[in-house]
C-alpha cells in the first residue's frame, strides 16, 4: 500500500502512528483507526507549506491525518457442525490492498435455518442432517460459505478416488447397538456414515464398496471399528477392471459381425455398469470368415479344439467366436459358454442372436447361473425380475436389460469366475452359489437400481 504526502511537488513517505516526519524511503503500512477518507486505488494527502522548501513541519504544526481504503472484499471464516453443537463464524472487511478494515457488525443469514441457523453474532448451530449455505453482509459487501451438518459421534467410511465421484454403493457387515447387521447398505460419494460400528465379537465385520467406475474394494475383517464413536475406514479405490475379449468373425460379412458384435458389447457394459460391477470389457477384433473348415458355420461346445485349431485362441483373454449356428442341447440356444473345457474357456455366439446374449454368456464365464429357479421370497425380493434379468433362461431381456448387484458381487468375487481365473483380479475370492445369501455371500437378488 502507498501511503504518500507530497509536500511541495515533492512526493514522500508518511510514518504511521501519528509520526511527524515525512521520509523519503517508501514504507508500507495499514492504518487502524476511525477512517475518514479513502480513495479507490491509492492513499494520497496533499500538505502546502507556507514557505518553500521546508523539509518538515514544526512541532506545533502537526497535522494528523488517518487515511481509509476503498472495502472490497468480505471474508468468512467457519466449519462444519455437528447435529447441535454451535460454531462461530467471522467475517472480516478488507481493502484493496488486503488490509483488514474496521466495520459495523455483520448481518447474518442461512439458507435454510432447519439444517443450519445462524444468529445475529454469526454463531451457526447444527440443526439437522444436510448441508446449506451461510451469508454474510457488511460495508455493502456481501459474501457466502457452505456449512454440512453432519451427526454427532458417528462412524464413517471414506472413499477415495472415485473416479467420476458416483454414488457408490457401500454394504456393510458389522455390529452395531441394534444387533448384527448383514448387508446394510449405504450410497455415497466420498463418504458415507454408518452410525456407530462396534468391534465385531459374534457379527462378522465387512465393507464392500461397489462403484460404475472403480473395481469392487473389500475390506475383511475391519479393524478400526471401537466402543467409541467416531471411527474411519478409508476404503481406497482402483480403476475398473478389464476383461480382454478377442472377438472372431468366424461366418458371414466381417464388418457386419464385428458391428453387430460392437452393439452387442455396448449392450454388455451397460448392464454390467448400472450394477456397479465395476468392469469393462475391451475387444479387438479379427476376421476369419474367409476359413473353409465347417466349423465356420455349426459349432458346438464339444468341438472346442477344432475351434480353436482351425479359427485361432488368444492366452489371457475371453475368447468369442461369432458363427453362423450354435448347435446345443437345447433346440433354442442362440449362444454357449464352453467353459469346461481348459484353456479358460470359450464363448459360441450367432450371428443373428439377440443383443443380450453377449452379456449373458461372460455372465456364464464369470461364474454367474441361470435366475429362473430362484425363491424369491427366501432372499426377502420378491420384486426381483428374473424374467428380464441377463441370466434369465426364458426371455429375452434385450428391451428392459437387469442386473443386480448381488450378481456383480459373484462376477468378481466367486473363485471360478473368469476375471479371477485369468489374473484380472487379485482379492479375496468366495463361491457363492446362485441361491445363496449369508454374511459372505449377499442374495443374488440384491437389486438397488432403483435406490
Amino acid at each position: 500500500m502507498n501511503t504518500d504526502v507530497i509536500v511541495d511537488g515533492r512526493r514522500q513517505d508518511m510514518t504511521s502512528n501519528g509520526g511527524t516526519i515525512w521520509r523519503y524511503d517508501h514504507a508500507a503500512s495499514c492504518k487502524s483507526s476511525v477512517y475518514l477518507f479513502y480513495d479507490v486505488s491509492y492513499y494520497w494527502l496533499v500538505l502546502f507549506l507556507p514557505i518553500s522548501g521546508h523539509e518538515r513541519f514544526p512541532s506545533s504544526d502537526t497535522i494528523r491525518a488517518d487515511i481509509v481504503g476503498q472495502p472490497s472484499l468480505l471474508e468468512l471464516s467457519g466449519s462444519d457442525v455437528a447435529v447441535g453443537d454451535t460454531v462461530q463464524f467471522s467475517a472480516t472487511v478488507k481493502d484493496t490492498a488486503g488490509c483488514d478494515l474496521d466495520s459495523a457488525n455483520a448481518g447474518w443469514s442461512s439458507d435454510d435455518p432447519n439444517i443450519a441457523s445462524v444468529d445475529a453474532s454469526g454463531v451457526v448451530r447444527g440443526e439437522s442432517l444436510g448441508s446449506t449455505t451461510i451469508h454474510a453482509s457488511a460495508a455493502s459487501i456481501n459474501a457466502s460459505a457452505p456449512v454440512i451438518v453432519y451427526a454427532q459421534g458417528n462412524d464413517q467410511i471414506a472413499l477415495q478416488n472415485n473416479i467420476s465421484n458416483d454414488n457408490a454403493v457401500v454394504l456393510l457387515d458389522g455390529k452395531q447397538p441394534s444387533g448384527c447387521v448383514n448387508d446394510g447398505v449405504y450410497r455415497g460419494s466420498t463418504g458415507v456414515d454408518v452410525d456407530n460400528v462396534l468391534p465385531s465379537n459374534s457379527c462378522s465385520s465387512e465393507v464392500v464398496v461397489m462403484s460404475n467406475d472403480n473395481a469392487l474394494e473389500i475390506v475383511s475383517p475391519v479393524s478400526v471399528w471401537t466402543e467409541a464413536a467416531g471411527d474411519q475406514l478409508t476404503v481406497d479405490l482402483k480403476d475398473p477392471l478389464s476383461l480382454p475379449l478377442r472377438i472372431w468373425s468366424v461366418h458371414g460379412d466381417h464388418q457386419l459381425v464385428q458391428q453387430k458384435a460392437g452393439a452387442d458389447l455396448v449392450w454388455a457394459n451397460v448392464a454390467f455398469g448400472d450394477s456397479h460391477a465395476g468392469i469393462i470389457f475391451p475387444a479387438e477384433f479379427t476376421d476369419k470368415t474367409g476359413d473353409a473348415d465347417p466349423t465356420k458355420s455349426y459349432a458346438y461346445c464339444n468341438l472346442h479344439m477344432d475351434i480353436i485349431q482351425d479359427i485361432g485362441y488368444e492366452p489371457g483373454k475371453l475368447n468369442v467366436y461369432y458363427v453362423d449356428r450354435v448347435l446345443q442341447t437345447s433346440a433354442n440356444a442362440v449362444g454357449a459358454w464352453c467353459g469346461t473345457f481348459g484353456m479358460g474357456g470359450i464363448i459360441l455366439i450367432e450371428n443373428t442372436a439377440p443383443i443380450s446374449t453377449l452379456a449373458h454368456e461372460v455372465g456364464h464365464a464369470s461364474s454367474l447361473q441361470h435366475v429362473d429357479a430362484v425363491d424369491l421370497d427366501a432372499d426377502g425380493n420378491p420384486d426381483f425380475e428374473r424374467w428380464t434379468n441377463v441370466m434369465s433362461t426364458g426371455s429375452d431381456p434385450a428391451i428392459t436389460p437387469t442386473f443386480t448387484e448381488g450378481q456383480a458381487f459373484r462376477v468378481n468375487v466367486n473363485e471360478i469366475s473368469f476375471l479371477n481365473a485369468i489374473g484380472v483380479r487379485n482379492g479375496i475370492t468366495r463361491n457363492c452359489a446362485v441361491g445363496e445369501h449369508n454374511r459372505t455371500c449377499p442374495a443374488v437378488t440384491l437389486d438397488l437400481s432403483n435406490d
